[in-house]
């Protein structure tokens, strides 16, 4: 039960990711709930950006926001992690 709610939790927050409108991205991938977005450009500016909203996310490399959840996320929390990114990406220089 506990692994289909992470493959289900992980396939919602791909889908709202891929839903996120910025030119500057160019790929969302991962699986289950180890996602990540490229980015055309360094996302140091955006990482902290983001801790300064309330959400914690990490780089790999110097240009992929990686997204690592607790692997109990709910659908809400998910939602509210998507619209701080967005307000971030909005931010973000």
């Amino acid at each position: 039960q506990f692994q289909a709610n992470v493959q289900e939790m992980g396939s919602y927050l791909l889908k709202k990711l891929n839903k996120l409108q910025d030119s500057r991205i160019i790929d969302v991938r991962g699986k289950g709930l180890m996602l990540g977005i490229e980015f055309d450009r360094d996302i140091k500016d955006l990482v902290a950006i983001c801790m300064r909203r309330g959400l914690l996310l990490i780089g790999a490399g110097s240009k992929v926001l990686r997204f690592v959840p607790p692997l109990n996320i709910t659908g809400e929390e998910i939602e509210q992690a998507v619209a701080i990114l967005s307000a971030a990406l909005q931010e973000w220089e």
